[in-house]
């Protein structure tokens, strides 16, 4: 018997009362037919569990964004709207792009309203080590940071030649008096 569940209140999903997901509407037949709960590792259907998206990557040339330069586009990820709030995403957040559970970048999350709901749109690589992780096609995870970084204004970086014990405790002393 397929598990129960519910269209959720944003149009288009579906809510899986068995195992907690959320779902395109696309998807629900093939959840429903043995894959309840999905595979957190080796996914063959986009959904949404605990505020992440697992899908799969997506290359598209996006323009619209006012004030963004060409070149940082590339620092972007684009998801459905209404995808963004059921992970709980705001707009312009940093968030963790996984693949295999082994590598991840970072990006800066914004919404699109073309493609699917559950689509995960990068601009292409040209270079640079991304490109060989950003694969079209891959499975990816999105995910919020689970701490907010420090301003890049709180950071101070300087080189030497051999970092003593006294350097790592004023390192967290500094840490700590922010």
């Amino acid at each position: 018997m397929p598990p129960k569940g519910r269209r959720s209140g944003i149009s288009n999903w579906y809510n899986c009362e068995a195992c907690g997901v959320v779902l395109s509407q696309k998807d629900t037949h093939q959840h429903n037919n043995g894959v309840c709960p999905p595979n957190e590792t080796e996914w063959d259907y986009a959904f949404i569990k605990d505020h992440v998206l697992f899908s799969y990557i997506e290359h598209s040339e996006i323009n619209d964004i006012p004030g963004v330069k060409p070149q940082e586009r590339q620092f972007f990820v684009y998801l459905s709207q209404s995808a963004m709030q059921l992970c709980h995403f705001e707009i312009g957040e940093q968030v963790i792009l996984a693949f295999n559970n082994t590598d991840s970048v970072i990006r800066t999350v914004w919404p699109i309203s073309e493609k699917s709901l559950t689509s995960v749109i990068t601009a292409p690589m040209v270079s640079g080590i991304s490109k060989n992780i950003l694969k079209e096609g891959c499975r990816i995870k999105v995910q919020k940071l689970p701490v907010k970084p420090l301003p890049a204004s709180f950071i101070h970086l300087s080189t030497s030649a051999e970092i003593g014990l006294d350097s790592v405790d004023q390192m967290i002393t500094t840490t700590k008096q922010l």
